[in-house]
């Protein structure tokens, strides 16, 4: 059998000056549920300049927008929505740092808006995890369930950083408010799964397995859980079914929106060469992805859809060059460092990719393909041990994928374990009898 698939400073006072004149500045109080009440001073500052970068790689129409908005705020330095704006638009051409510092100058002239707390928040997750918990749990008392972004996007971070507790008081709350929110079902059966909850779990996954925005995550759920009870046919009809699907489209969210439109040229161009790629359209996706990157030369999606089409193109020394360009503005980028990964086992340095590839998963333990990928580089790096376990791992995550079921049972063949090489291969016959890597495995391991 052949080897796994690879699937600033100010001047200090020197005069005393009254404590009634230094607390002059306008007092605000919030009082939110269960009596709490807090007083929000907005003392007087010092206002910054806004941030400028540099405009050379940007698009006309956004480098305009960011100029006439960087102008607004000069004009208009005490308007909050000014440096809202400019935070925005700053986060649409991917200048998270000046677009964070845009969003703090906003919520210090505007404290009752979420906002602005919220949008900080969004951007502090990539490398702030905690600062990001903060930010949203602002953004969240804000909201006061005008809109239910902030809880959820705060939910969410708890669940994957593994603070079940708060987390499920956020998803309650959620859902005594819209009882229907099919996204908050699905984030509480993620907590109740990882709780050994299987029967809590499998109710709470009713409404996400009916929804467009959560059917997908929800049927990968359901198979893990499948998988954990023993249910092992279950588990790859349900994989099975879920990796047929196309990824779904975020959970609607009014505030990133309002980035996002910002983006409507840039985002056409990159749609444009995505669906070319899926295509396997490779001379049109080239043609599109020069438009695009001629536009903007350090576009990181760009540069993650160049990647994506020099691997393609059997071109992996490229690929990894566009997605270490890639990486380098985007650090924590999951689809950036699987996709590193594939170029470097593309070039056989199994051991690079081994270490981003581990980079990956802990940013998402319960990404089937990056397991199957660390399986194969560990194998060939000679950690048959490692590889059984990345194996494994894979398919607790999808059940039903075929090539990790042949990469384990070769894995486990070369270890010396025989019995359990045949179970996996029965397994895959089971799902596809007439696969010829099924008649190749038997007859390699002696069985009828």
């Amino acid at each position: 059998m052949k080897k796994g698939r690879v699937i600033v400073f100010a001047k200090p006072q020197t005069r005393r000056t009254p404590l009634l004149r230094r607390l002059a500045a306008p007092v605000t109080l919030i009082t939110f549920g269960l009596g709490l009440t807090y007083l929000l001073v907005a003392h007087r500052f010092r206002d910054p300049g806004p941030p400028a970068v540099s405009l050379v790689s940007i698009d006309k129409p956004l480098a305009s927008l960011i100029s006439s908005s960087r102008q607004a705020v000069l004009q208009r330095p005490k308007s909050a929505q000014a440096w809202g704006k400019l935070g925005q638009v700053l986060q649409a051409a991917e200048f998270p740092r000046e677009a964070r510092q845009c969003y703090a100058h906003a919520a210090r002239l505007e404290p009752l808006s979420p906002r602005w707390p919220y949008l900080s928040g969004v951007l502090e997750l990539q490398d702030q995890p905690e600062a990001a918990l903060r930010s949203l749990r602002s953004a969240t008392a804000l909201a006061q369930g005008q809109t239910d972004a902030p809880r959820f996007a705060l939910a969410r971070a708890l669940v994957e950083r593994g603070q079940y507790a708060e987390a499920a008081v956020q998803l309650r709350t959620l859902l005594a408010g819209n009882a229907n929110h099919a996204a908050a079902h699905l984030e509480m059966a993620r907590i109740y799964a990882a709780q050994n909850q299987f029967k809590e779990a499998t109710r709470e996954l009713q409404m996400p397995l009916t929804n467009s925005f959560t059917e997908r995550q929800a049927l990968l759920l359901a198979s893990q859980i499948a998988q954990r009870n023993q249910q092992r046919d279950v588990a790859v009809q349900l994989s099975r079914r879920a990796l047929t699907m196309a990824r779904a489209f975020d959970w609607p969210d009014p505030f990133l929106k309002e980035v996002q439109n910002l983006r409507v040229d840039r985002g056409k161009l990159a749609d444009q060469a995505n669906t070319f790629l899926q295509q396997q359209k490779l001379n049109e996706a080239e043609a599109a992805l020069g438009q695009l990157l001629q536009a903007f030369p350090e576009d990181s999606e760009g540069l993650l859809l160049l990647g994506r089409l020099r691997y393609m193109q059997k071109n992996c020394a490229e690929a990894e060059a566009a997605y270490r360009r890639h990486l380098q503005a985007q650090p924590n980028s999951l689809n950036g460092l699987i996709q590193l990964g594939l170029a470097l086992i593309c070039q056989q340095s199994w051991t690079n990719a081994a270490t981003v590839l581990e980079q990956a998963l802990a940013l998402k333990p319960d990404f089937a393909a990056a397991h199957h990928n660390l399986g194969v580089a560990k194998s060939h790096m000679g950690d048959a041990k490692g590889a059984i376990e990345a194996f494994r791992d894979a398919l607790r995550c999808t059940p039903g994928d075929l090539n990790t079921m042949f990469a384990l049972a070769e894995e486990l063949a070369n270890a010396g374990k025989q019995n359990e090489a045949i179970e996996y291969v029965k397994r895959a016959e089971a799902l596809a009898p007439n696969d010829i890597r099924v008649t190749r495995a038997k007859q390699q391991l002696g069985f009828r």
